[in-house]
């Protein structure tokens, strides 16, 4: 039964981990989006949207980084 009951913890912390982890990357996309509006460059937002290469790149251009959205 203990080991059932680690599993069950364990799934949840999983569960949870995900949850978190989705919400970051919408937070972190958002205000991708924002800062590329504001400085002029909404026509790249489709492209950051869609191609994660260019994305992440622009992630850096912008410090935007996991560990400010926690």
């Amino acid at each position: 039964m203990d080991g059932k009951v680690l599993q069950l913890e364990s799934e949840k912390n999983i569960e949870k981990g995900r949850k978190e982890g989705i919400e970051t990357g919408q937070l972190m996309l958002g205000t991708l989006i924002n800062r590329l509006i504001m400085s002029g460059r909404s026509a790249e937002v489709g492209q950051a949207a869609t191609n994660s290469n260019f994305r992440e790149k622009l992630y850096k251009v912008y410090d935007i980084k996991p560990e400010n959205f926690l």
